[in-house]
């Protein structure tokens, strides 16, 4: 029992003086006395008068008279202020003169053996209706000895975006478990058959069936204390006396609670049998039959048995005659079910918190009907659709909240302090220029800096915005790109067969269009991250290589004629690459992730050329299949792709290729990204199936091309690939 509502209800009869004289007001006091002793049975809190002159034996004594279960006086221990009364303390010597005009407080503790009779456990409530709480078992065997009273106690709410609290009535209760059934098979039956039931919803419809799951809840209590009172109703009178009358059972709330939903009574009964048979598949319980059972009487035969509840030992009757065990039975089948509810309704409330947290799609009206998943429609409210939506919106503003935090970090990183840094040097230099000085002096020096300050900050700022819009035109130009890449891939493709060799040939000249876009490596953009300046250690120098290889720029502009390696380049560009940078790779890539990261960059770059060599030899086949007509297949290809690697090869390519080439130059049919040094040694290097076997492209080459002439001459025989594996 808590502490909280012990001042609501005064329970007990209230004590009158022991003194046979009349006492006037001054003579009387307010004993306010609490007895951790009563535990769960009663309200731990007793209002008492008695007289100034009392003595702590006559107050032990009235209460072994007036108190419910007569605890003996010797087993009553008094305590107040944090000393241990005796029997002669006089109860006005305790209670200070100045504290007479409030109740005082005393402290009583009962020892368990100091009670003079078994009792029946009290509901007293500080609510018109009590708690559910679990069932309390004892050792024998396939017997439920009680349910642990939870008087002027509540539980928390399990449905905690419900306007429905399921803190219900929990009465005593003698249960006995049906003979050859776990008592708890049919909870986990029915929960489980309740899981299956919400992984075949929609997140959306959780709310329609938690209403089911309430009003399921508010059927079974408002059943459980019907029964508890037809059983005990006259225990419970006989125990409580005067207040006898006060303890009924309250009226029915699942009318109520459906009404406050929008359900008539008749419409909740109806969907609650339909849910209950087809999510929990429970059977009916026979409500009535408990009714046509007499209890009481002289032929009722008891026992006693000692259980623990939360520490304290408690004597319990137990009625043995038929009618009140099957009467108990029934409350137990009704107290599990209870449970079932509430851990249901438990689940529920954390699966709709976890909906909200991951954002998930929820109905767009407060009006539309939701479907339970068991063929009903249930409204939703329009009060918890409303909070659900400001609950949505606010989420959205902590989002962009958390979004301009990390934007100011940025700005105050790139901006701020700089510019700080830069009015301290300032500020020191005008300390020291200005010592002595006339105060027009210092005015102006001042006036000067902060203009000059001023000047560099928006310049500063300028030069940021320039920068993001740069780099937002890049994006753009990307995002186009993109979309003009898929929108041909979606268009359907003309057969090649209808396609003019001079076409093919056209295409040929243009070999340009075979070279891809560079690829964009870094993704972390902003220095406070440590992934910004790993991505930077490992793509070092990356992109400037990729633009004298002769890629295409991230912003989709072409690349250039003729490849950047072959530009002369000044002697302190030569010195950062050839002594700065490798030394620089050499320590940073001593960091196992920066050199992975460097290996997988060049792997995916010469993956690029690989696969561009391979597509331009394809478009040669093709062009030589369907066009029948003449296509440069001397060797001056590969003159043009060892154009830099040996003379002789591009002497004897030039001769041939002036007998045969036709007209279009060699320069303008062999991709640019395929004329560079590196590109040579890589297609010396690998195969196109990426064997990694050293091979003399020379001889690679012109086997093609007299495979592709002999292919030609038998032209009966089909066309042949003749690239000999090589790309």
């Amino acid at each position: 029992m808590t502490g909280e509502s012990h001042h609501e209800h005064r329970l007990g009869p209230r004590s009158r003086p022991t003194s046979p004289s009349t006492a006037s007001q001054r003579q009387l006091l307010q004993l306010l006395i609490k007895c951790p002793s009563l535990g769960s049975l009663d309200c731990d809190t007793r209002l008492m008068t008695v007289s100034a002159d009392a003595t702590i034996k006559q107050v032990k004594a009235n209460i072994e008279t007036t108190w419910p279960g007569r605890p003996k006086a010797e087993g009553m221990r008094c305590i107040r202020a944090g000393r241990l009364l005796s029997d002669e303390d006089v109860v006005g010597n305790v209670v200070v003169e100045s504290e007479r005009h409030e109740p005082a407080s005393l402290h009583l503790v009962i020892r368990p053996d100091a009670w003079s009779e078994p009792r029946l456990r009290r509901a007293e409530s500080s609510t018109s209706r009590p708690v559910l709480a679990p069932l309390v078992r004892t050792a024998s065997t396939g017997s439920i000895a009680s349910i642990r009273t939870a008087s002027c106690r509540s539980t928390p709410r399990p449905l905690a975006s419900s306007h429905h609290d399921l803190t219900r009535a929990a009465l005593p209760s003698i249960a006995v478990a049906g003979s050859g059934e776990q008592p708890g098979s049919r909870t986990t039956d029915a929960g489980r058959q309740f899981y299956h039931l919400l992984a075949d919803l929609d997140p959306s419809q959780y709310s329609a069936v938690q209403s089911l799951v309430t009003l399921a809840f508010h059927k079974y209590a408002d059943l459980y204390e019907s029964h508890w009172f037809l059983v005990y109703g006259d225990d419970c009178a006989r125990l409580l006396g005067s207040h006898a009358a006060q303890k009924q059972a309250g009226p029915a709330q699942l009318e109520s609670v459906a009404q406050s939903m929008g359900f008539s009574l008749d419409e909740a009964v109806q969907s609650l049998q339909i849910f209950e048979e087809a999510s929990l598949q429970w059977l009916p319980l026979d409500g009535e039959a408990a009714k046509e059972a007499t209890f009481g009487g002289n032929q009722a035969t008891h026992t006693y048995r000692q259980v623990t509840i939360e520490g304290l030992p408690f004597l319990l009757q137990l009625t043995t005659d038929a009618p009140t065990v099957e009467a108990n039975r029934r409350l137990g089948d009704v107290v599990e079910r209870l449970e079932v509810l509430r851990d249901l309704s438990n689940r529920l409330d954390r699966l709709m918190s976890f909906q909200h947290l991951l954002r998930l799609p929820s109905s767009p009206s407060t009006d539309d009907a939701a479907r339970a998943g068991i063929g009903l429609h249930l409204a939703r409210q329009h009060q918890q659709a409303t909070t659900a939506a400001a609950a949505e919106q606010q989420g959205r503003r902590r989002v962009q909240m958390r979004t301009a935090l990390v934007l100011n970090l940025d700005e105050v990183f790139h901006v701020t302090l700089p510019m700080l840094f830069l009015s301290f040097k300032v500020a020191i230099l005008i300390y020291i220029f200005t010592r002595g000085a006339s105060d027009f002096k210092k005015n102006v020096m001042i006036a000067t800096a902060v203009a000059y300050v001023a000047w560099e900050a928006w310049k500063l700022a300028r030069m940021r915005q320039v920068r993001r819009q740069l780099r937002q035109t890049r994006q753009h130009a990307r995002n186009q790109q993109q979309q003009q890449q898929q929108q041909q891939q979606q268009q359907p493709q003309e057969a090649g067969r209808q396609q003019t060799a001079a076409r093919q040939n056209e295409r040929l000249g243009q070999g340009d269009d075979l070279i891809p876009q560079a690829p964009a490596r870094s993704v972390v953009t902003s220095p406070l991250q440590v992934e910004f300046w790993i991505e930077r250690l490992a793509y070092l120098h990356l992109e400037v290589e990729d633009r004298q290889l002769g890629f295409r720029h991230l912003d989709g502009s072409p690349a250039s004629d003729l490849p950047v390696e072959d530009f002369n380049r000044g002697p302190l560009r030569l010195a950062y690459e050839v002594v700065v940078l490798p030394l620089v790779l050499s320590v940073a890539t001593l960091v196992p992730e920066i050199e992975e990261r460097r290996r997988r960059a060049i792997e995916t770059r010469d993956a690029l050329i690989r696969s561009t060599a391979r597509k331009f030899e394809e478009r040669r086949t093709r062009a030589r299949e369907q066009g029948g007509q003449a296509i440069d297949d001397s060797p001056h290809a590969a003159a043009h792709l060892e154009a830099s690697a040996s003379k002789r090869s591009s002497n004897q390519g030039g001769e041939e290729g002036g007998e045969e080439g036709g007209d279009q130059p060699a320069t303008d049919q062999v991709p640019t990204l395929l004329k560079t040094a590196y590109a040579q040694r890589l297609l010396r290097k690998y195969r196109g199936d990426g064997t990694g076997r050293q091979l003399d492209i020379q001889e690679e080459l012109d086997a093609a091309a007299a495979a592709a002439a002999a292919a030609a001459q038998n032209a009966d025989e089909g066309a042949e690939q003749a690239d000999m594996g090589f790309f």
